[in-house]
């Protein structure tokens, strides 16, 4: 007979959930007790609290879920439950929520609930064990999506369609381009310390800047050379040699006039050259935003602009999806690799990075961008 006992384990809630799963496909507790080395009074305690732990893997991610091994309730469980189905509510609604926000209705509504018999602060302990109690997590803010009509979607895209057809256009032949602004020598706003430091002061940022538009066909097998808009007409550090599409404007921004010297002398000719290597018709569908450096009429030959409709680009537009997003980090990452390269003296290499440098790894960025994207 062996008498040993058995070594003390605390499953972690991903395996808890597992045995649920298994529990519901007929396994017995002996069977699931073995498999996971405990006892089966802790098979009995997981099945008792199936409910619970189903909730909270709804939300939770699986990495979340291996690391906590508990379920435990706050002080006032029917009071958190309201709270986070008040919660849920307002992220439906896509309501913006703070910390603020959040300590503020939950004061209101513990008051609403026990009056003012019981005292509750809210604190910010409170609102970081709430938060991982029911898998509430920090995004930040991103895009114009709230703000744009999506009513008008489905007309711009019956008229895209008529289009494609009176015209005889494949996907292959339609194409969109975006621009976006990039503070190319930007540094982090953030940074690692060590446990004893309580602050950490900076420096002056950098607030250089340049436009860049990113331009792809719809199928994504042919991206255009990417092009920047500086404000330097004299480029010193090019030497004749310019690594991207190159303008310049007194701000940096682009221009209705700029847009038209792109469109002719380079968008026509690079997709001419592309249909012709690949004997397609010559004849492309441009499509972009109507922002006020767009011109309103703009065509040449067989290749011509349809403008978004108003307010919903953030839905439609390609190149806001993730095109320009995704070029932004590839350069980000470039940058920041280049400046720590000189053995850690980060300041010496900054200030001999150069506009020229800056175009070199925006072009690599860009290229780096898949066509399923």
């Amino acid at each position: 007979m062996n008498n040993k006992k058995r070594a003390h384990k605390t499953l972690c809630l991903l395996d808890k959930i597992k045995i649920i799963d298994e529990i519901k496909k007929g396994k017995s507790n002996k069977e699931l007790a073995n498999k996971y080395g405990v006892g089966r009074s802790t098979i009995s305690d997981i099945k008792r609290k199936g409910y619970k732990l189903k909730r909270v893997s709804e939300n939770a991610s699986t990495k979340n879920l291996k690391l906590r091994q508990t379920l435990r309730e706050g002080e006032f469980p029917e009071f958190e439950e309201r709270l986070y189905s008040w919660f849920l509510r307002q992220r439906e609604l896509q309501k913006i929520l703070s910390r603020e926000i959040l300590c503020k209705k939950a004061k209101q509504m513990f008051k609403d609930r026990y009056g003012s018999g019981k005292i509750f602060n809210a604190s910010y302990g409170w609102y970081q064990k709430f938060k991982k109690r029911y898998n509430i997590r920090c995004l930040k803010i991103c895009g114009e999506k709230l703000s744009a009509q999506d009513d008008l979607v489905p007309a711009f895209i019956r008229k895209l369609k008529e289009l494609q057809s009176s015209e005889n256009l494949c996907d292959t032949q339609i194409y969109n381009a975006d621009e976006s602004a990039l503070f190319w020598k930007l540094l982090p706003s953030q940074t690692l310390v060590h446990a004893k430091e309580r602050s950490a002061p900076g420096g002056k940022m950098s607030k250089e800047r340049v436009t860049f538009l990113c331009c792809a066909n719809k199928t994504g097998d042919h991206k255009l050379r990417i092009m920047v808009v500086g404000k330097s007409k004299k480029r010193r550090s090019f030497k004749n040699l310019s690594p991207v599409e190159y303008y310049a404007s007194k701000n940096g921004w682009m221009t209705s006039y700029i847009f038209s010297q792109w469109f002719q002398n380079s968008f026509v000719p690079q997709v001419k050259q592309y249909q012709t290597e690949n004997n397609l018709d010559q004849r492309a569908l441009l499509i972009i935003d109507n922002a006020p450096c767009h011109p309103t009429e703009l065509a040449y030959e067989n290749y011509k602009c349809l403008f978004l409709s108003p307010n919903c680009t953030s839905l439609i537009q390609p190149m806001d999806q993730n095109a320009i997003r995704i070029t932004k980090l590839y350069y980000k990452k470039s940058f920041l690799c280049h400046i720590m390269g000189g053995g850690g003296y980060y300041d010496k290499s900054l200030k001999s990075f150069t506009l020229k440098d800056a175009c070199i790894f925006l072009k690599h960025a860009w290229n780096k961008v898949r066509e399923e994207v």
